[in-house]
């Protein structure tokens, strides 16, 4: 009985191996139509705004001043320096549309002056550039513009306030005059690629058994093992007929991924396909310290930091860092300052969830992990675009700083309830319309890179991987949504539609 047992295992086995690698072979052998062509995304036009460069310079003797630019232009970001008085006395707060604020002691009429180097867009010919000064009923506040589109500022205009509040207009002219702002520099980057969230925690030995009662579905193929080789080529090949340029994988140190990632570069290398890590900052938790992480940076750069089938920029290896949001940029700033030192440099993608562009002091690129509720769905234009023009402004605030990269991410749905984490996040596939919609918003920030999340996260049923509920609905989809993105043909894959 027990060599039946076994004899049926063995069958089970190469009948799901069987079923990936036909799944492969269709991927791979349907021709791209001639006179096929993208799907049309509604939404999916890649905006590109035009930028210019403006420095205001605030001085008062009054006890408080707030400077405010009202209608006419759309600030995008912007850096600060104190020029007189204390640094405590002055901030900005373009968020509440404060361009300089400036606040001492009641009755102190002691100078202070601050500057303010901003980034504007959404000039309209014809419309006036507005500002508006309001200031204590005590001393005068003098403000002054300049042009700084070029290398040279240019003075346009300088305005003493007495009164307790008063206005201002400028010419669009005035404001646009040398612009656009162009970055010369190129790009060291390969562009338009294509990446998936990849993880390899499943079956015997690697944390998730397939019968945990949490998971909502199953691969079409079967059950896998992370670490079977045969599982390993047969999801590279998967996502690369699909279009998908790499995977991005799950990385948290242990022994067990080290040996993954070995294996997954290895077979990625003759496929001629892109690995890079996810390095998971919280997964020990929130509560992780610098000297942890510097230990798992060590621990990455012992083991693969001269591996040369791994995916480099400039001849760094590239490191996508999950959650930096959990740590201070300084603290990030210190242990690469630290690594550096020792001999190891990388190029490093921030992931920030609250879409913070400050982690660009430290980071050399930034994106997002998902949106996992229809309220953020419903606003990720808005949030992509923001994080398109501060990414892009980032160069012209900061002179000698290398142009940051900008990545897109995209999820055909996302249900994490079954997890019990307290607060859970559900966002439905809506027939694959979640996925278009991701897709429009990220193609329409003109990114660098789109993300896939995932190619495999069971858990958070954020996966494409051909399953049980959906087929191959999702792989085909990623693969039409990704020539709109590359606006080039659209594989002839319409023989895997479902099961």
């Amino acid at each position: 009985m027990a060599g039946l047992a076994s004899q049926n295992s063995i069958i089970k086995i190469a009948l799901r191996l069987a079923v990936v690698i036909l799944l492969v072979v269709c991927l791979m052998n349907f021709p791209a139509l001639a006179d096929a062509s993208p799907p049309t995304v509604q939404g999916a036009n890649p905006t590109s705004l035009d930028l210019y460069r403006v420095v205001l310079q605030v001085s008062t003797t009054s006890d408080w001043t707030h400077v405010y630019l009202t209608n006419g232009a759309e600030v995008v970001d912007l850096t600060w320096r104190v020029l007189n008085g204390s640094e405590q006395w002055c901030s900005t707060n373009p968020a509440k549309g404060h361009l300089a604020y400036i606040s001492k002691k009641p009755f102190d009429m002691t100078n202070a002056s601050m500057e303010v180097t901003f980034i504007v867009t959404a000039i309209q010919n014809g419309t006036p550039v507005d500002f508006l000064v309001r200031k204590g009923g005590i001393g005068v506040t003098t403000v002054t513009l300049y042009n700084f589109n070029t290398n040279e500022r240019k003075l346009i205009t300088s305005i003493p306030n007495t009164q307790d509040k008063s206005s201002f207009s400028l010419t669009p002219t005035t404001v646009t005059q040398g612009g656009p702002l162009i970055d010369s520099s190129e790009t060291i980057w390969p562009s338009r690629l294509v990446w998936a969230f990849y993880y390899p925690w499943y079956g015997a030995g690697n944390g998730i058994s397939w019968s945990d009662t949490r998971l909502k579905d199953q691969p079409l193929s079967g059950p896998y093992n992370s670490e079977s080789e045969a599982t390993i080529l047969a999801q590279i090949r998967m996502a690369k007929a699909a279009g998908i340029d790499g995977f991005i994988f799950s990385w948290d140190s242990s022994s067990n991924e080290n040996a993954a990632l070995q294996t997954m570069l290895r077979l990625a290398a003759q496929e001629n396909f892109k690995v890079a890590i996810y390095f998971e900052s919280t997964w020990k938790g929130a509560n992780m310290t610098r000297d942890d992480l510097l230990g798992m940076f060590r621990t990455f750069f012992s083991n693969f930091g001269n591996d040369q089938t791994y995916f480099r920029i400039d001849g760094r290896p590239v490191i996508f860092v999950y959650a930096v949001d959990s740590q201070p940029v300084a603290t990030w700033s210190d242990i690469f300052t630290t690594l550096k030192l020792e001999g190891h440099e990388a190029f490093y993608i921030a992931e920030s969830n609250n879409a913070n562009t400050s982690y660009l002091e430290a980071f050399d690129g930034i994106h997002i992990y998902e949106p996992n509720t229809p309220s953020q769905l419903q606003t990720l234009s808005v949030t992509y675009r923001g994080l398109q023009l501060r990414t892009r402004s980032y160069t012209f605030l900061y002179p000698g700083v290398t142009r940051k990269l900008w990545a897109a991410t995209v999820t055909p749905g996302f249900d994490d309830k079954s997890l019990q984490r307290g607060a859970s996040n559900y966002l439905p596939r809506d027939n694959g319309n979640t996925f278009k919609q991701a897709f429009a918003a990220a193609v329409g920030s003109d990114p660098d890179w789109i993300l896939i999340t995932s190619f495999n996260e069971w858990l958070e049923n954020s996966y494409i991987e051909p399953s049980v509920s959906y087929g191959s609905e999702y792989l085909l989809l990623t693969a039409q949504l990704r020539a709109s993105f590359h606006n080039d043909t659209v594989p002839s894959l319409l023989v895997l539609r479902r099961k």
